[in-house]
């Protein structure tokens, strides 16, 4: 009996080999998948390297691109890569000239800074239809080539490539076109200052291109001044409202602005001329008005040296105006002229006080200036104007 238990104790000792040997083992755990890398962060732009203060000049190289361009629709890109479109140094505008074949697309890259201003015109050659697109690098559509514009404006709300596409719009016949892209220079004014004086150049037949802000029935004057070569100015509103076309050939332009929005103020060059060489000044003066029933009116005001405030008012024709400067630091004198261009009081004179009977009814222009060579100037000034009999 003894024996036949060992027997039956052996069999399930070797039972329990073979049944391990058949496959009873411990299973592994599978190997974890690797996670998805992460999406690659895009490199801050550095900030652009020429600046005029207070204003910012558009990047004068673009920037490398720094994502995969993401098109506008969902048709995937194919063809060459887009062309780099870069500004010539200190150049505010480009123009690119190419034919874009019958069922292609052309495509463009440029980078930009966030809050620049964007212009893009698109000038067909022949009696063609041409589409036009323009998006971010992130994916951002500016413009859908379904609008079917042939130009586009607008403020950059991202620092990046932007992309812009060409294609005709039968897909039947090759066309050649220009393609403008406009960067303007921001003109802003110091604190508390009515004017901003900048200078440049333009090689013949081209144009500089500035834009500044300004509100509806402030008084906004332009002049230029030319040291070589031939040039003159173009004003217009981002609404499209001409304040002053080509065809005028001024160099000075004054008026009451319509709307609140952004101005555009184009400086362009003669062809036939030796390159461009001038200064721009835009002075949008401080509008002076009486309290009901007054006579008189008292501001006051500081310069730097070598600088100015400018002063507006209206006053009809046959009245007495006495304007009197009081300086309390500096040295300073004032200057008076009316819109139509007459000259009250010049800085020859170099008066602080000046009474006389207005020749005409309409604005009349006072700046105080700061003598160059002197401390900062503080001043109160008083104008008074009494009732016509």
């Amino acid at each position: 009996m003894r024996s036949n238990h060992a027997l039956e104790f052996l069999s399930l000792i070797l039972l329990a080999g073979i049944v391990a040997a058949c496959g009873g083992s411990t299973a592994v755990p599978p190997a974890p998948l690797p996670s998805a890398s992460p999406t690659a962060v895009p490199p801050t732009l550095p900030p652009p390297t020429n600046t005029l203060a207070p204003a910012t000049l558009p990047p004068t190289a673009s920037p490398p691109p720094t994502t995969t361009p993401i098109p506008p629709t969902s048709t995937p890109v194919t063809g060459p890569p887009p062309t780099r479109i870069q500004f010539a140094t200190g150049a505010t505008s480009v123009l690119v000239e190419g034919t874009v074949q019958p069922s292609a697309i052309n495509r463009y890259v440029l980078g930009a800074l966030a809050g620049q201003t964007m212009l893009i015109y698109l000038s067909p050659h022949q009696q063609q239809e041409l589409l036009m697109a323009i998006w971010g690098a992130d994916g951002d559509v500016l413009l859908s080539g379904h609008v079917k514009a042939d130009q586009w404006s607008g403020v950059l709300r991202t620092t990046q490539d932007y992309f812009i596409s060409v294609t005709t719009a039968d897909g039947s016949t090759a066309v050649s076109y220009a393609l403008q892209v406009v960067i303007p220079e921001r003109i802003q004014f110091a604190p508390g200052a009515t004017s901003a004086l900048v200078s440049g150049g333009a090689p013949p037949g081209g144009a500089h291109n500035y834009i500044l802000g300004a509100m509806a029935d402030q008084t906004m004057s332009v002049h230029l001044t030319v040291t070589q070569g031939l040039g003159l100015l173009v004003i217009w509103g981002a609404d499209g409202t001409v304040l002053i076309s080509d065809h005028a050939g001024a160099t000075d332009w004054s008026g009451v602005l319509p709307s609140t929005q952004d101005y555009y103020i184009d400086v362009r060059a003669a062809a036939d001329y030796p390159p461009l060489l001038y200064a721009l000044e835009v002075a949008i003066p401080v509008r002076i008005q009486f309290a009901p029933g007054a006579t008189s009116a008292v501001v006051s005001g500081s310069a730097p040296p070598a600088g100015k405030v400018s002063y507006v008012l209206s006053a009809m024709a046959g009245q007495t105006m006495t304007v009197r400067l009081t300086v309390t630091q500096g040295l300073g004198l004032i200057i008076i002229w009316g819109a139509d261009g007459t000259v009250l009081i010049s800085d020859h004179a170099e008066a602080t006080d000046w009474s006389g009977v207005l020749p005409s009814t309409q604005d009349y222009f006072i700046d105080v200036r700061s003598a160059a060579d002197s401390p900062p100037l503080a001043y109160t000034l008083e104008v008074i104007i009494p009732p016509l009999p």
